[in-house]
C-alpha cells in the first residue's frame, strides 16, 4: 500500500511513478540499449522502474543473473 501526500511530497520529495508513466518512458529506448545497457535508478522507491528494466531485459534474451546485475538500485 502506497501512501501518497502532499505533505510527503514536501518533506521527503517523494513520488511515485505509475507502471504505465515507467512503460511509456522505457518505450523511448531502443531494444538494444534495453539489451546492452546498464541502469542507475538513483531513487528506487517501489522499484517499478527496476522490475520493469529487468524484464524486459530477460524477454530479450538476457539471463536472469545478468540482467539484475546490469541494474543498480538506491533509494533512502
Amino acid at each position: 500500500m502506497q501512501i501518497k501526500s502532499k505533505d510527503r511530497v514536501s518533506k521527503f520529495g517523494e513520488v511515485f511513478t505509475s507502471i504505465r508513466e515507467v512503460n511509456s518512458m522505457l518505450d523511448l529506448l531502443p531494444d538494444d540499449v534495453i539489451r546492452n545497457g546498464t541502469f542507475l535508478e538513483p531513487a528506487c522507491g517501489s522499484g517499478n522502474f527496476v522490475v520493469e528494466i529487468i524484464r524486459r531485459k530477460i524477454n530479450l534474451g538476457v539471463p536472469a543473473d545478468y540482467a539484475s546485475g546490469d541494474v543498480t538500485a538506491y533509494d533512502i
